[in-house]
This record gives C-alpha cells, structure tokens and sequence, in this order.
C-alpha cells in the first residue's frame, strides 16, 4: 500500500511550539487504482454505445474527457472519449 506521512497535532492544543514533541505523524493510505473500485468498458458496437446512454442518462452528472492525436484543435483527430 502507499502511503504518506500527515503532522496530527494534539486536540485541545491552541499553539504549538517551535520543537513541539507531542505531534505526531500517523500513516494514511493513498488512494489508488487498486484500492478504488472502478470498471473499464470498451464500447465497440452500436448497441453497447445505445446501453452506455441509456444508463448515462440516469445519472445526475457525468464528466467525460476526449483524446485526440495532437493539441491543436485544426489538425487533431479524436481517437477516444472516456467518461466518468
């Protein structure tokens, strides 16, 4: 697992101090692709992209993002979207 080291202070405490002993610095875990559920579908026919809508519909936002061949919008290609 990742993980990543956060300064707690000690409740109740107004100030620190310059060398303050008393904190501590618990472990938390990162989030990551394997601790994150998440599903992966790779829409190839007309009805799999008609099923994809009909449940995109249901929500109440969606975020998607395109990739293209290149960053100018005059010369680029769309080569895949992903949504989310």
């Amino acid at each position: 697992a990742v993980t990543e080291n956060v300064t707690v202070s000690q409740p109740g405490l107004a100030q620190g101090t310059l060398f303050d002993d008393e904190q501590v610095s618990p472990s938390v875990e990162k989030a990551t692709i394997e601790s994150v559920p998440h599903e992966y579908l790779v829409l190839e026919t007309p009805k799999e992209l008609e099923e994809f809508v009909v449940k995109a519909m249901k929500r109440v936002e969606i975020c998607f993002d395109t990739e293209t061949t290149s960053i100018n919008p005059l010369d680029s290609e769309l080569v895949a979207i992903s949504f989310s």
